[in-house]
Order: C-alpha cells, then sequence, then structure tokens
C-alpha cells in the first residue's frame, strides 16, 4: 500500500440496519460485524476490564481475544467482532464481568 493511498471507511452503502449502542441509533452496512459498525460509527470504547475497569475495545478482530465483549439484547459477553448486525438489536458496553450470581 502507497502512503498516498485513501484508506477512510467507505460510506454505508446497500442495504442498510439500525441499532443502538448504549441508547444511540447506529447506522451501518447490512452485513457488517457489529465491531466494523461500531468502529465506523466512531466508537472505540466497547467496555471496561473486569479487574480494573481500564477501557477495552476492538484488539484482535477474529474473536479470539474477548477484548470486544458486549451486551446484545441483554445477553452478556457477546464478541462484537464476529456478530453480524441485526436490525433493532440493542448493545450496551460490557462493565467488567456480568453478575451471575
Amino acid at each position: 500500500m502507497s502512503t498516498n493511498e485513501d484508506v477512510r471507511i467507505p460510506a454505508i452503502s446497500g442495504e442498510r440496519v439500525t441499532f443502538t449502542f448504549n441508547g444511540e441509533m447506529v447506522v451501518a452496512n447490512a452485513h457488517q460485524s457489529l465491531a466494523a459498525a461500531l468502529w465506523a460509527a466512531g466508537y472505540r470504547q466497547l467496555g471496561t476490564s473486569r479487574s480494573k475497569a481500564e477501557p477495552r475495545g476492538l484488539f484482535c478482530g477474529d474473536g479470539w481475544c474477548g477484548n470486544c465483549f458486549v451486551v446484545v439484547d441483554g445477553r452478556h459477553r457477546v464478541r462484537a467482532c464476529s456478530t453480524r448486525v441485526r436490525e433493532g438489536m440493542r448493545v450496551e458496553m460490557q462493565l467488567g464481568d456480568p453478575d451471575l450470581g
């Protein structure tokens, strides 16, 4: 890749879906991963770490690290990088580990 190549994320085209992230509406390409849609919308923090409550976000992008865990429709520890966006899904930051008690 040359240093002059345009590497910006392209505009949304084709079929679109809408979902919410922390209560805010997000518009995405229908076939994007949740992580890609959130990144394109400008979101970098997806949650916090369990031990130190430090910001977490997209890291490996391949489903291995668990750094992109979010809450989807009330279900905790969903990997944003390997989950496809769906119309109307409710997504929230995963703040630490869920209370399993």
